[in-house]
């Protein structure tokens, strides 16, 4: 699970990790696609708005 911030561009801010997956390499990986990724910014009266969230990941094999 991986928290942040949606800025007032939709860029993710203060991104942390909320709880890990007990692999170090596969939090890194949840980190850096919230830090690479945008959001719609959240709008409040047409004004965009600064809003904390959550996300979880879930990483799987497949054949």
């Amino acid at each position: 699970m991986v928290k942040f911030i949606v800025g007032l561009t939709g860029q993710p801010e203060s991104v942390e990790l909320k709880s890990g997956s007990g692999h170090s390499r596969l939090d890194e990986a949840a980190l850096a696609a919230v830090r690479d990724s945008t959001c719609q910014p959240y709008l409040e009266n047409g004004t965009p708005r600064r809003v904390p969230t959550s996300v979880p990941f879930v990483f799987a094999l497949n054949n």
